[in-house]
């Protein structure tokens, strides 16, 4: 009787040692290519992109649905460098801008193997896919118009080679925010040690529905670590 008493007390310590769920933190990189060309008058804007995506997100996951199926939602916020071109009436001067991407991405996976060492780890691949939205900024006349608040074209080229003032970007950005959606398919390796979880994603974005046609469908890849809950 005292056996079955502690096989049970067992039993139930593991039901919360092993969590159902949890939160956590992943760094991340997108490849994205940009290669973009603007003109209003003489005024001519160009940029291509520098290098990778970068950011980081949050997430939160449940992962004891029946059928090995887990669901989770991610936010996510990205920069990328670019190298920009501004040109007028022959003149023209280079300098360093940025593209910049929220994005929300809401997903449904399932593990298709498992490897587990008994207590101690589990460690599961697994291959899922969902939906997700962005909103994303990118360098373009109009935002300059509007950070500077000027419509003249001369005079916005003069102000161009001055640096941005801070609270008139916050403010452009949330003005020039431009809308796009997708879907994703996705393939991940997922590392329990008790209440700790880590994970590898490798993703693809198809960009389905963009107001600027200004983002492409891209790569992914994402290195986080959860809590669980």
């Amino acid at each position: 009787m005292f056996s079955l008493k502690n096989k049970l007390i067992i039993l139930l310590s593991l039901s919360f040692v092993f969590p159902l769920g949890g939160i956590g933190i992943s760094g991340l990189n997108n490849f994205i290519t940009y290669d973009m060309n603007e003109s209003v008058e003489s005024f001519d804007l160009s940029f291509q992109d520098n290098g990778a995506e970068i950011g980081a997100n949050f997430f939160i996951y449940y992962d004891a649905l029946p059928f090995d199926l887990a669901i989770e939602y991610s936010k996510e916020l990205k920069y990328q460098n670019l190298n920009s071109t501004i040109a007028f009436n022959g003149s023209e001067f280079n300098n360093q801008a940025y593209a910049g991407r929220k994005s929300d991405y809401f997903t449904i996976r399932k593990d298709f193997m498992d490897i587990s060492i008994p207590i101690l780890a589990k460690i599961a691949l697994n291959v899922g896919g969902g939906f997700n939205t962005h909103q994303s900024i990118v360098p373009s006349i109009a935002l300059l118009q509007d950070i500077y608040n000027i419509e003249d074209i001369e005079n916005l080229y003069n102000a161009a080679e001055q640096n941005w003032d801070e609270n008139d970007i916050y403010d452009a950005l949330e003005n020039n925010a431009i809308d796009a959606s997708g879907i994703h398919l996705q393939f991940g390796v997922q590392a329990k040690v008790l209440m700790l979880n880590a994970f590898i994603n490798a993703k693809y974005t198809f960009i389905i529905n963009d107001d600027s046609d200004s983002l492409d469908s891209f790569p992914g890849l994402t290195l986080g670590l959860a809590y669980g809950l």
